[in-house]
């Protein structure tokens, strides 16, 4: 993950970035989930978890979007996290984890 916080106004879509880099040999693939913080996933956003699959000759990244949520409230900002684990055909890099602020508008 190129960065690793992220600000997120109400009612849009963050998009996340996950790198594969140091080569396209065999095909590369990486879980991700998203975890509550003060921000609640069916509440302030769309929870999300999948895999992003890198074909073999391809690398560069691949991005997760999480949609955020609009519930007209006045709060103070609110956080959750994005993590990617389980990794197949690469190395995880130094970067697991992005912390996504969700803003009032």
């Amino acid at each position: 993950m190129p960065q690793t916080s992220f600000d997120a106004t109400e009612g849009t879509i963050v998009n996340i970035r996950v790198a594969r880099s140091g080569g396209s040999e065999g095909v590369a693939s990486v879980d991700y989930e998203t975890v509550n913080g003060t921000a609640e996933g069916g509440s302030d956003y769309t929870p999300a978890s999948g895999t992003l699959t890198w074909p073999a000759g391809l690398s560069g990244n691949l991005t997760i979007s999480v949609a955020i949520a609009d519930d007209g409230m006045e709060e103070p900002m609110e956080s959750f996290r994005v993590v990617v684990s389980n990794v197949m055909g690469a190395a995880l890099g130094a970067n697991t984890s992005a912390t996504v602020n969700i803003v009032a508008p």
